[in-house]
């Protein structure tokens, strides 16, 4: 859930964009899906999970593990949650 700070007056002033003429375009979060079809080009990544199902896996494990390695940076140096996740190597070396 947003803190509330990040959302407090979001409403209005979307009002006052949208009555000024401004186009409104609400975002969401981009997983795995997104970002390798971002990556790839939606038709391609489409072929690859067709014809190279190896390559894929891979990707996505790395995208996986790529996000793991950011999230645990945002935790507190001394969590127990880091503990065996020091060593998360970088995909495609």
């Amino acid at each position: 859930m947003a803190a509330r700070h990040r959302v407090e007056g979001l409403a209005e002033k979307a009002r006052r964009l949208f009555e000024a003429g401004y186009g409104l375009v609400g975002d969401g979060a981009w997983g795995i899906y997104e970002v390798s079809s971002s990556l790839r080009g939606t038709e391609n990544l489409f072929f690859d999970m067709a014809l190279h199902l190896d390559y894929v896996e891979k990707l996505t494990n790395c995208l996986d593990a790529d996000f793991a390695r950011v999230e645990l940076q945002k935790l507190p140096a001394h969590s127990n949650a880091r503990k065996g996740h020091e060593a998360l190597e970088p995909c495609f070396d």
